[in-house]
């Protein structure tokens, strides 16, 4: 049975889909047959179900929750043999609108995120829009440690092989279930999942017809250097507790970061033509000088020398003994006085960086090899405190393999008619923009310059956002709609309209974010609160 409806967006135009209803019932879907050992686990019909976007409630359509496993075995554990399979959750919503919607995960994985596509979709969900949506655990179950990283099965399914095999069944158990396949694609993921969603396209380039990759961990086991970089820096001039332990959230006071960034917009807060708390100016986070940080006096607050030797060390990047970049360096944002910037890289009294709890995690368990015989999670930050910036890199190699995707080769997936859209916050603290933008200029100098590229691929930059949200920025749009009018209508995204967060410092203004290399311009004369007082304008490098 199909009939037409019309479903308003969030960029305030209309899309017309053909809406499709089972052809059978879902409790059948337990006999279908697959080709990669899937068992389905559990069916259940979900209605009235109620969840919070952007701050707003939102009411889920009727749908039925199929959870299921893929390859459940028996492999290795720290401590003995231990139970792996790739879990998964399919939304199958019972008015279908022909699309197909992968959420991809963060951190570690080890859960099943929010499976009804919510990330950078504006206010309405993509299950509430019509989308068959999934999506995985990653193939290990549990993300408060990462023991999965003794199997080199689980490492590779959390590399990629999880994604493949979910992207597999989801789309047989969709067919079967409407009698038709999917007639578009999508993934959308951040961190972890930008990361994932990059593996799509140089890996499966056709498996999706458009990708929106954010913050993405495109070179994680390179970012994890970074972490222990950061940790070393701080633990030298930070405050040590009775056992002489360093207290890394003493390495700098809230004053300490707001006074970096008052400093760094009072430099350049107008070069965008507006005075507003955000730095379009792109160029400003390359020319900060921490040098003119001002210095702690008798009589003034201010930075002492070691701290300001500490950031200008912290956002150069981690390197070897020789000069060799083992990351690359970070953008000077005012983003970093937000408390996700802290929580990232110094942590509080009650909690710890995350670049120890969770950084050094991953960094000793799942990326390195062979995994060292006497790390103790416990002893996190000392392991961390004594990491080689000379020798240990080269115990990445392998897992980068077929963890990190840094390729740029995607022909494949540009034949194919795939689009892709990255993103990425000018204030993040886990993935440097900065890799982000060398990719891009690197799929520039892969695909025969910037135009040839736009033709597939374009990067938006956020001011002021931190990790994939947050931060004194416009950090919320729809991306989902930008690569869905650029696949279904070729419809390139030449502006996407990003407003603040709901209880935010910028919750009632919108500022437009333009394809890189584009940043935008005050036009003089316009609303200060609208995107559309703004131009698109080439930086002067």
């Amino acid at each position: 049975m199909e009939k037409r409806f019309k479903l308003k967006d969030t960029l305030n135009s209309s899309a017309t889909y053909t809406e499709i209803h089972p052809m059978v019932d879902a409790t059948s879907i337990k006999n279908f047959k697959f080709q990669n050992n899937t068992t389905i686990v559990n069916i259940t019909r979900m209605s009235g179900i109620t969840v919070i976007v952007d701050g707003e409630n939102v009411i889920l359509p009727d749908y039925y929750k199929v959870e299921g496993r893929i390859n459940e075995r028996t492999g290795i554990g720290s401590d003995g043999p231990t139970e792996y399979y790739i879990g998964f959750e399919l939304c199958l919503p019972n008015e279908w609108n022909e699309r197909f919607y992968f959420e991809g995960g963060g951190g570690s994985d080890g859960i099943i995120p929010p499976k009804i596509g919510i990330r950078k979709v504006g206010k309405i969900p993509a299950l509430s829009r019509g989308f068959a949506t999934v999506a995985t655990d990653g193939g290990h179950q549990g993300n408060t440690d990462c023991k999965f990283g003794y199997d080199q099965q689980a490492r590779i399914d959390y590399g990629y092989n999880a994604i493949n095999q979910v992207t597999i069944t989801a789309k047989s158990i969709i067919k079967n279930y409407y009698a038709k396949p999917p007639k578009y694609s999508y993934f959308m993921g951040a961190s972890n999942g930008g990361r994932q969603a990059l593996a799509m396209a140089q890996r499966f380039p056709g498996y999706f017809d458009g990708i929106v990759s954010g913050a993405p961990a495109l070179n994680l086991t390179n970012a994890s250097i970074a972490e222990m970089w950061a940790n070393q820096i701080f633990a030298k001039i930070s405050k040590k507790d009775e056992n002489g332990r360093p207290l890394i959230h003493t390495a700098f006071s809230e004053a300490d970061m707001k006074l970096v960034a008052n400093t760094i917009l009072k430099q350049f807060d107008g070069d965008d033509g507006l005075k507003d708390g955000i730095i379009l100016d792109m160029n400003a986070a390359r020319k900060f000088d921490p040098s003119t940080l001002p210095r702690k006096t008798k009589n003034l607050p201010g930075l002492t020398d070691e701290q300001i030797n500490a950031l200008k060390l912290l956002f150069d990047g981690p390197k070897d003994s020789k000069g060799n970049v083992l990351y690359c360096n970070w953008p000077w944002d005012p983003g970093i006085l937000d408390p996700e910037w802290r929580s990232w890289t110094l942590g509080t009294e009650e909690c710890p960086p995350r670049n120890v709890s969770l950084g050094v995690e991953s960094m000793a368990r799942v990326f390195t090899t062979p995994i060292p015989e006497k790390y103790d999670s416990s002893k996190a930050l000392e392991w961390s405190l004594d990491y080689d910036f000379d020798t240990d890199p080269s115990n990445l190699v392998l897992s980068a393999s077929f963890i990190n995707n840094v390729s740029t080769y995607l022909e494949p997936f540009r034949n194919l008619g795939g689009k892709l859209i990255l993103y990425h916050g000018m204030a993040d603290p886990v993935f440097s923009a900065y890799d982000t933008i060398n990719y891009y200029d690197k799929l520039i100098d892969t695909n025969g310059g910037l135009k040839e590229t736009q033709k597939f691929a374009r990067l938006f930059l956020i001011p002021g956002m931190n990790h994939v949200e947050g931060g004194p920025a416009t950090d919320q749009f729809d991306a989902l709609t930008a690569i869905q009018e650029w696949v279904e209508k070729d419809k390139a995204p030449t502006m996407i309209v990003a407003h603040g967060s709901k209880d935010k410092p910028f919750e009632d203004i919108s500022r437009p974010l333009f394809p890189y290399p584009m940043q935008a311009v005050y036009n003089g004369r316009g609303d200060v609160k609208s995107a559309y007082s703004f131009v698109a304008k080439e930086p002067i490098k």
